[in-house]
């Protein structure tokens, strides 16, 4: 298993069970606040007080997608639980809708 980590403007993943970096993902301007994983495992979405959505492959580490999502920081975001959709919630009290691009 995967975990995520965040420090900052950077999601650190490891290998569950020990401190084994397996990638780093760096892309936020700003703090993250919020991260999840497809249901599927092969991608991260992350979001926060840069106020963009970033897509992630997980094997490689790359971004696949940036979407210019809110005004206000990004709160909160998960996947649809076939992944193919993604909703975010930001301060501004909105909720989004996204096709995730899987």
């Amino acid at each position: 298993m995967i975990v995520p980590l965040v420090h900052d403007n950077e999601i650190v993943l490891y290998r569950s069970g020990s401190l084994d970096v397996l990638r780093r993902l760096s892309g936020h301007d700003r703090h993250v606040l919020a991260v999840a994983f497809s249901p599927d495992g092969t991608r991260l979405i992350s979001g926060g007080e840069d106020k963009t959505l970033r897509i992630w492959d997980v094997a490689t580490g790359r971004e696949v997608a940036v979407l210019h999502a809110h005004e206000y920081t990004i709160t909160g975001i998960t996947f649809s639980p076939d992944g193919d959709f993604v909703a975010s919630g930001a301060l501004d009290n909105t909720i989004r809708f996204w096709d995730s691009g899987h």
